[in-house]
């Protein structure tokens, strides 16, 4: 009966929101919960994730690269979606950036929300005047301490669900033990070896589904992607995480595939251009030389054949002296 209950909450609210129906399962309300207001200065790799309104978070990874859950970007429509960065407010300021393409995990399972990771390679631009910094991410399989003090980021509303806000806000909660998140979790989901578990034992603080795909950084790296949990910062049940060391050599793989990509690109160009200019001065000089090969010949003839020619070059009987 509670499977069912879950479920049921879960589709609902999935529709009522309008986006990706996984997640942080089953509350969809978007919030940072016990959290505080913060400026994007303070988390410059924070961006949005938004289709006219804001649906997940992310962290920029790399240049034109942002780091998010699969979850966010399991619809159809993904690539038609925005992502704003630069900008402590949700709505407005900062840029938005169209998706060039995206990079799910290829083992990404939505049933249980295993290897809950994608990539996103976004469109040109030009950040000169935008706030934005790029996230350490850990070596692969590196590990973090329990009870490490953590922070996740991101974007919706205070505990009270009627209160909006469009601020970023950030919330610290320490990492728990695989073993123990696993018993809280027996009868709700499966945590994977791809998956970590923050929060406290009296509940009161989390990151809720409008904040999935966003960043829990520590000690300037991003060990977590906000992924799914039983409610939001409900006692005994904290917050899932993705691990981002558990994939970390897939998504240098994905950055080094795509940065290969475009370095072809700019390579094929400059190697037209160095053909084409190459190609066009032979053949500038050639045709110069042409032209004065032939023109001299023309010029020859004429003044073999016409006196007239002659006396208005201004040659004297053939010795060669100018009048």
């Amino acid at each position: 009966m509670a499977h069912i209950q879950l479920l049921l909450l879960f589709l609902a609210c999935g529709i009522c929101m309008g986006v990706p129906s996984t997640g942080k399962r089953p509350h969809l309300d978007g919030r940072i919960v016990g959290g505080k207001e913060v400026n994007i200065k303070d988390f410059p790799f924070q961006v949005s994730l938004q289709r006219s309104y804001h649906s997940c978070g992310g962290s920029l990874i790399g240049a034109r690269y942002v780091l998010t859950a699969a979850h966010c970007t399991d619809t159809s429509s993904i690539l038609s979606y925005k992502v704003r960065i630069g900008s402590t407010y949700r709505d407005s300021g900062g840029l938005l950036i169209g998706i060039k393409a995206v990079h799910s995990h290829p083992k990404y399972d939505s049933s249980i929300i295993d290897y809950d990771f994608a990539v996103l390679h976004l469109e040109d631009y030009d950040a000169k005047n935008v706030t934005q910094a790029f996230v350490n991410l850990p070596e692969q399989n590196e590990t973090l301490a329990v009870g490490t003090e953590v922070t996740i980021s991101g974007w919706g509303n205070t505990q009270n669900v009627l209160e909006s806000s469009e601020k970023l806000r950030a919330v610290t909660v320490p990492t728990v033990n695989q073993t123990e998140c696993s018993a809280a979790y027996q009868n709700f989901g499966q945590i994977t070896e791809r998956m970590l578990c923050a929060g406290l034992v009296e509940g009161g603080k989390d990151a809720c589904q409008g904040d999935s795909g966003g960043p829990l950084v520590a000690n300037n790296k991003q060990w977590g992607v906000v992924s799914w949990g039983y409610g939001c910062a409900r006692p005994d049940f904290p917050g899932v995480y993705s691990r981002v060391a558990a994939v970390r050599d897939w998504i240098k793989e994905v950055l080094k595939a795509n940065n290969y990509v475009d370095c072809r690109k700019w390579i094929t160009f400059w190697m037209s251009f160095a053909l084409y200019l190459g190609f066009g001065i032979y053949f500038d000089i050639y045709f110069a030389w042409l032209y004065m090969y032939y023109e001299a010949k023309v010029a020859l003839l004429i003044y073999i054949i016409s006196p007239i020619a002659r006396n208005s070059v201004g040659f004297d009987g053939g010795n060669n002296q100018l009048n």
